[in-house]
């Protein structure tokens, strides 16, 4: 799970001591990167849905952004900072993840998935194809730009079966043709492979057939990273990198948006100009729901949680209602995965708004449901965290710079009250849910915490209940909540992954995981200092835990 559809080699450069760190500021379609007095740093939290605004300044000796103040408009324009690293290689082919595109062309195919599984960078952007039985089936792509005569190619994709595992004579071919040959693929499993092949072209090579067909397979394939690169002077062969609309050139820089607004305003100095900016969540600060005359009223029927939530910060806080990965603004797969929580569990709220501010009432329906919203690559991305992958980020010591670790009493929560139902015209709550970690109580004395809100309420008992269990679960221990000073290994990472490290004198193993709640990104030195814990990542069995640590246990899983 990352939010950046980055390639392998990105993340190979995060985890080096000393990247080398490529920057760029992009006002419009203008590149601003050589004015950049001192790249800014930033802060983001998993819920604090507050904007996150920097100020950044710019080399003007010689005048040249004055037309800012002459020309006020020029500033309503997109603002981007990229961060990434020159990558060595090259891809040749255009799309090379979306397959569903024309410049795929498909013969025999039954059917083609879009983002239907986990591509090998965890992120769901693998799409699957299956193939008519008969042979002869094929997903090409045309190749004729950039092709030089009697050069060594290689192709390569990453494919795994989704089917019944084939035996030896089932097998993908790679197809490639410039009147020479078909190359042919290992044997598919269930694992992801990256296929190569290679071919050396002719004299007179004009173009190439580059892609996929089998021997008679029929089953569904997930299929992802298609990559035609020439010689190999640097990096490795078959180092993959992402294609979207034009072919990707040797020493290429490798972007991800790690920072995207508008201007908030301009400051003119003597030499300078210093461009304060502002991202998505701060519209949602400007804008009103209801008044104590008018309310915003949600009261009548009960909605899910997800349902609100779209309705807050599109209709409301003026982001795309675009109900596909083609949103704009919002994290659709993000988005699809925190719908599935509550319309599983059938959570429904109501609400009533005289005056809150966008961003407040989205703070609060996120407390309620102990659930985040953050923006990550320029989008809003939902998170209801629930058992962890399998995926995480080892932190090496040699990428540990500095280490602290807070416990905080007052964390503990091992009585929690969830109000429900709130009858507004007699100002009674009907219904009181709460859970109780009886464990908890007798080592740490009572912590109760209630949770009563009347500008967002749940509508009957399970849904409330549901809240109290998950806070006594999560909470019903002190939270270990370390911050750790590392360079980039975490770039490209998104909040919510797991981290793992390990420290002899805090009695840390790489076996204990941890959430990554936030963090501060130093684009100017290359830094980035995290803020992980245990308050959002419990797995529902703890060994030799007199609570969870039974067998046959059937409570206390995180909902």
């Amino acid at each position: 799970m990352t939010a950046y559809n980055v390639s392998s080699f990105f993340l190979q450069q995060t985890g080096k001591k000393s990247p080398i760190l490529e920057r760029q500021l992009a006002i419009g379609d203008s590149d601003y990167s050589g004015r950049v007095i001192r790249w800014p740093s930033f802060r983001r939290k998993w819920n604090d849905i507050r904007p996150v605004s920097l100020t950044i300044g710019l080399a003007n000796e010689d005048q040249a952004l004055n037309f800012f103040r002459d020309d006020p408009t020029a500033g309503q324009v997109g603002v981007t900072i990229k961060a990434g690293f020159k990558h060595p290689g090259e891809n040749l082919l255009i799309r090379s993840e979306n397959f569903d595109v024309d410049s795929w062309q498909k013969n025999q195919v039954d059917s083609l998935e879009v983002n239907a599984e986990i591509s090998p960078m965890l992120l769901r952007t693998a799409d699957v194809v299956q193939f008519a039985s008969a042979q002869g089936a094929t997903l090409v792509q045309f190749v004729q730009d950039n092709l030089k005569p009697n050069t060594q190619y290689t192709y390569a994709m990453y494919i795994r079966t989704l089917g019944t595992l084939p035996s030896s004579d089932l097998q993908v071919n790679l197809r490639v043709f410039d009147d020479l040959s078909v190359q042919i693929g290992n044997d598919l499993t269930s694992n992801w492979q990256q296929f190569l092949g290679s071919l050396s072209t002719s004299a007179s090579v004009n173009s190439l057939s580059i892609g996929l067909t089998t021997n008679s397979y029929s089953e569904p394939m997930a299929i992802w990273g298609a990559l035609l690169q020439g010689p190999v002077t640097s990096g490795e062969i078959g180092e993959y990198i992402r294609a979207d609309a034009t072919p990707v050139e040797k020493d290429t820089n490798e972007f991800a948006i790690f920072y995207a607004g508008r201007v908030d305003n301009l400051k003119f100095l003597k030499g300078r100009i210093d461009i304060a900016l502002k991202d998505k969540i701060k519209p949602f600060t400007e804008k009103i729901l209801g008044s104590s005359d008018v309310p915003l009223d949600f009261t009548t029927s009960d909605f899910l949680v997800h349902d609100l939530a779209f309705f807050l910060v599109t209709s409301h806080g003026g982001l795309s209602a675009i109900e596909s990965t083609s949103n704009p603004d919002i994290d659709w797969l993000s988005f699809l995965d925190f719908a599935e929580t509550f319309s599983r569990d059938n959570v429904r709220v109501q609400a009533r708004y005289e005056g809150t501010k966008v961003n407040e009432a989205l703070r609060r329906l996120m407390r309620y449901t102990y659930a985040g919203a953050f923006i990550e690559n320029d989008k809003l991305t939902f998170a209801r965290f629930t058992t962890p992958s399998s995926f995480s980020t080892l932190l090496s010591d040699a990428s540990i710079l500095d280490l602290a670790l807070e416990i905080n009493d007052a964390d503990i929560v091992n009585k929690q009250h969830v109000y429900a139902d709130f009858d507004q015209t007699s100002d009674f709550w009907k219904i009181d849910a709460f859970d109780e970690a009886s464990a908890s109580v007798n080592s740490y004395g009572l912590r109760e915490f209630v949770e009563k809100d009347e500008t967002v309420w749940y509508t009957n008992s399970a849904s409330a209940l549901n809240l109290a269990e998950r806070r006594t679960t999560i909470l019903r221990d002190p939270i270990d909540r370390f911050k750790i000073q590392t360079p980039l290994v975490a770039l490209g990472r998104q909040i919510g992954e797991v981290i793992r490290f390990t420290d002899s004198f805090f009695g840390v193993t790489s076996t204990d995981a941890f959430r990554m709640m936030g963090y501060q990104l130093d684009l100017d030195r290359g830094k980035m200092s995290l803020e992980i814990d245990e308050s959002q990542i419990f797995t529902g069995f703890r060994l030799d835990d007199a609570v969870d640590g039974l067998l046959d246990q059937d409570y206390n899983f995180l909902l």
